[in-house]
């Protein structure tokens, strides 16, 4: 490896320093130094042992000023171009998180349970981090697109349609070395009936409630630790487990994560309740397309005007693209189609068919779509196709 990078841990886990202790060259190109204590015990032996050290990494407590103390000493004595990561345990809060933000730490991480969890944590890091250190010249600001789903009604298939599109839009391109993969994020803001992560077969939590509660804005450091992996390649928020209302997050929380989700993502899928509340704005107002998924019946289609109304309130050239779930297609105009059409004044962009047995079989095995096949995971793959040509045309269009 032509870039060595040099790591210092501090730790409290006696373990954890003495497994890498025991393994001086844990990994190809990676030198590793592990000191037992924490950082204020330390003192001024810590910028000694860190000087000249392209990763700090350091087990901290957020809630205790002399640790705070000695972060805010240790980041402004290293060089520039090294990285300061904390480890925190389960029990810290966003507000922590964020007092380590705003004493120096780049990002937070839970602490692992082997030196071999750590290790494999960072080895994601350091490319990255290298590439920093060694690149000049500056580079263009990542822009993530931003696809939401609105339900006419609640039951018309919401949140089977983000979930699967989602996992769609995060399959591979391509075989074998020239395979490519989109960084995709899965946001569940249906607050009080959200399933996104019972449908994945994911762990519960409450990072949106404790967000909700705390009234704190979030960054990147505290989405990633509220963020669960699938084992699709999706990175997914889910809806609170306990209860709150509706209403509970505020704009400009919804605003800073989204923001910090672009820089982050090729696509952020947002799961969106059926009914409108004030914080939906930076999503309508920042949306690169937002998929408005109806039936035919007259109930529907009118809720859908007046949702397509509301949209273009303060955005007159709203991306609404119209869905139309558990339809086929007509082969032929039919007089329903076409009043639907007139009504909304816009075509229906697409049909998703009815497909049951499998929609049934994949919510049961916790799987997407795609893993049982049928009807509706072939119509939703074609649309996933479709809407990442449209987006990437759209994209192209804006920087010419």
């Amino acid at each position: 490896m032509t870039n060595p990078v040099s790591m210092l841990v501090i730790s409290r886990d006696a373990v954890l320093v003495g497994e890498l202790d025991a393994s001086r060259q844990p990994r190809d190109g990676l030198s590793v130094q592990a000191e037992l204590g924490s950082l204020s015990q330390l003192n001024g032996q810590a910028i000694r042992m860190a000087t000249g050290k392209d990763l700090i990494v350091v087990q901290t407590d957020g809630r205790d000023p002399e640790e705070l103390a000695a972060i805010r000493t240790l980041t402004g004595a290293v060089s520039e171009t090294a990285e300061v990561v904390a480890l925190a345990d389960g029990s810290a809060s966003l507000s922590d998180v964020l007092a380590l933000n705003q004493a120096g730490i780049g990002r937070v991480l839970p602490v692992p349970a082997s030196a071999e969890e750590l290790l494999d944590e960072l080895d994601r890091l350091g490319p990255a981090r290298r590439q920093r250190r060694l690149t000049l010249k500056p580079v263009e600001t990542h822009r993530g697109q931003i696809i939401a789903t609105v339900p006419a009604r609640g039951g018309i298939g919401g949140t089977t349609l983000s979930v699967n599109l989602a996992e769609r839009l995060a399959a591979p391109r391509g075989r074998g070395k020239n395979a490519t993969r989109a960084r995709v994020a899965l946001i569940d803001l249906d607050l009080q009936f959200g399933s996104v992560g019972s449908m994945l077969d994911l762990a519960e939590s409450d990072a949106i409630a404790r967000l909700a509660s705390e009234g704190t804005e979030p960054d990147d450091t505290l989405l990633r630790q509220s963020m669960l992996d699938h084992d699709s390649g999706l990175r997914v928020l889910p809806a609170p487990v306990t209860f709150v209302p509706p209403d509970a997050l505020r704009a400009e929380q919804v605003a800073a994560m989204l923001d910090s989700l672009r820089a982050d993502y090729d696509y952020i899928v947002i799961d969106l309740p059926h009914t409108v509340v004030g914080w939906m704005e930076p999503v309508v107002a920042r949306a690169d397309a937002l998929l408005l998924l109806m039936d035919t019946a007259v109930p529907s289609v009118r809720q859908a005007r007046r949702l397509i109304d509301l949209l273009s309130a303060d955005r007159l050239t709203v991306p609404v693209k119209v869905i139309v779930n558990r339809e086929r297609k007509p082969l032929f105009g039919s007089a329903t189609r076409r009043e639907a059409e007139k009504a909304l004044e816009r075509k229906v962009w697409a049909w998703l068919p009815p497909d049951p047995k499998h929609a049934r079989a994949a919510i049961d095995q916790g799987r997407p779509l795609h893993a049982v096949g049928g009807a509706l995971a072939s119509a939703v793959g074609k649309m996933a196709a479709l809407l990442q040509s449209e987006l990437a045309a759209a994209a192209a269009s804006e920087r010419t």
